[in-house]
């Protein structure tokens, strides 16, 4: 290896390092926020649907939202075939359980929205508050992430809820 090759990747490794880093940090943040992201997503599900408001609901949309918050946030950290292992495992439980509810399958797809909504205002709050800068590249690499886990989510949930109510007929 010439020299020139040699210093464009122990650049790349330190790059790579430093996102890793900063992907933790995105993670711990979410993490710490998860009350305040479900805060943000019962508020607009209450609008949508009063139901979403009754104290009896509370708790079980608690722990529901935070755990998908937690799957979503994985795929910072995660190794991509443990995310996607964990991904399908978790909509697969949640589809099964809304089925047997008879949820609608609409109603959902726009909670995943708004969770979607209020998760990446949580992303935009930890880039402004992050001591490390972040760059452009960084930013659109985690809205890829984040966009393809919530896609890949609502993709399985529907695919699991249609499966599970054909069951139940």
């Amino acid at each position: 290896f010439s020299t020139l090759t040699i210093i464009l990747i122990l650049e790349r490794l330190k790059e790579i390092d430093e996102m890793s880093h900063l992907n933790k940090e995105l993670f711990d943040f979410i993490m710490t926020n998860k009350s305040e992201i479900t805060d943000a997503w019962l508020t607009q599900q209450s609008k949508d649907n009063p139901a979403y408001s009754l104290p009896q609901n509370n708790t079980y949309l608690r722990d529901e939202n935070g755990a998908l918050i937690e799957a979503i946030s994985s795929v910072y950290i995660r190794d991509q075939f443990e995310y996607i292992e964990y991904i399908n495992t978790r909509s697969a439980v949640v589809a099964e359980k809304r089925a047997k509810e008879k949820f609608p399958l609409y109603e959902s797809i726009r909670s995943f929205r708004n969770v979607r909504i209020a998760y990446w205002a949580f992303v935009q709050k930890f880039i402004q508050q992050s001591t490390t800068p972040v760059t452009g590249k960084q930013v659109a690499e985690w809205s890829n992430l984040m966009n393809t886990a919530f896609d890949h989510i609502i993709e399985n949930f529907a695919k699991y809820h249609h499966i599970y109510t054909a069951n139940l007929l």
